[in-house]
Parts: structure tokens; C-alpha cells; sequence
């Protein structure tokens, strides 16, 4: 939580946003679920909290997570850090993670917390943007979106059966999201566009005289 440290005072660097990983892996097994304290810790700094990815061949340690079977084949379409997780959480269910999600966004985007943060910045276009952000889809769109997700778990089979790993089948749900956000377009994927191996990394590198790009 080095950014945590950085960000303690209010106002420091307005309308900047400060990424927050909630706690998935940890050395040691389960950590502390991340409380209604982090967004206090920087009063003025916009909350953003983005879902772990793990990109190809971007770190080492994707390898590793594929080894394990830890990747989830979502479409790229869903890998921007906030509609989807692609990494199966170390020490707790799907469930019980986005659990953790769900209860610390609406906490972060309260009328409190925005006021808070209103007053913390200095200048009116980083006030007005702090808001604007925090009621459209970055703060209120979001909490939607992850209570949906947590609702899904519970209510459908295939959702959580595909964050689990027990299928890669794409679910319904999400196909219909890309399917919308593509109007007109849909018809012209070709078979099997939305799907991708996600372990494509793990395969060139035991491949022998591999060229890593």
C-alpha cells in the first residue's frame, strides 16, 4: 500500500486518482479485508479501485499464475482493471471477495466521503471533476456493476462456475455486455473472436527455442 503513504494528505495532487488493489494474494495466507479506512487515509485523492489483471507477457509473474491455473480466459474486452478480475483470488471464494469489493465502493462514493474530498481540493475544475466522477460510471456505475457480479454468484451457475475456473464457457451475461457495446458490429465476429487461450504465455515458454515477443 505504497501509495497509501504517498497520498496521506488531503489535497495532494488533485483530480489525480489513487489506485487500490483490494487484497488478493498474500505471502502469508489471508490479510486484512480492506476497510472503510483507505479512502480516509487520502482525503482529497479520488478513489479508483481496480481489480488485478495479469497481461501475457507482461511480468514474470504471469507465468507463475498460469502454472497454477490461476487465469480465467475473460475477453479482452473486459480487462481494464474494473469490469473484471482475471485471476482467481489466492485465499478467499469469488464470493467472498467481491463481498470485500461491494462493501468497500459504496463506503469510498458516499455523499460523505465526497463531500470530504469536494473540500479537500483546491481549485473548481478538480472539485466539479472529483464529483462528476464519483456519481457517473467510475463511482455509482461501478458499485452497480460489482453488486451485480456478487449477486450473480449466488443467483447463476454459469457466472460462478466460469470465475471459479470449473468451466470456460463464457457466461451469458457477460456475452450479452460485449454483444450491446458492439451494436451493429456483433454480426461481423468471426467464430470464436471473443474467446482467447489464456494460457498462451505458459505454452511459448515451454515450448523449446521459443522467441519470447
Amino acid at each position: 500500500m505504497y501509495c497509501l503513504v504517498q497520498c496521506k494528505s488531503p489535497g495532494v495532487l488533485p483530480g489525480i486518482p489513487r489506485p487500490t488493489l483490494p487484497p488478493t494474494d498474500h505471502s502469508t495466507g489471508r490479510v486484512p479485508s480492506t476497510g472503510p479506512d483507505i479512502p480516509d487515509l487520502s482525503t482529497g485523492a479520488f478513489s479508483a479501485f481496480s481489480l488485478l489483471s495479469a497481461f501475457g507477457q507482461a511480468v514474470p509473474l504471469n507465468l507463475e499464475l498460469q502454472r497454477r491455473g490461476r487465469i480465467r480466459p475473460f475477453p479482452f474486452h473486459f480487462l481494464d482493471n474494473t469490469k473484471a478480475m482475471n485471476v482467481d483470488p489466492e485465499h478467499y471464494s469469488c464470493p467472498e471477495f467481491y463481498q470485500h469489493v461491494v462493501a468497500l465502493s459504496p463506503y469510498a462514493f458516499s455523499w460523505p466521503r465526497i463531500f470530504r474530498r469536494l473540500q479537500a481540493n483546491r481549485g473548481v475544475i478538480p472539485k466539479r471533476m472529483n464529483v462528476l466522477r464519483a456519481v457517473s460510471s467510475e463511482g455509482f456505475g461501478r458499485i452497480k456493476y460489482h453488486s451485480t457480479i456478487r449477486r450473480l454468484l449466488d443467483t447463476d451457475p454459469a457466472v460462478r462456475g466460469f470465475l471459479e475456473g470449473e468451466t470456460s464457457v463464457l457466461p451469458k451475461f457477460y456475452e450479452h455486455r460485449i454483444q450491446r457495446f458492439l451494436g451493429p458490429l456483433w454480426e461481423a465476429l468471426p467464430p470464436h473472436a471473443l474467446m482467447h487461450d489464456p494460457n498462451a504465455y505458459l505454452t511459448v515458454a515451454q515450448t523449446p527455442d521459443s522467441i519470447s515477443i
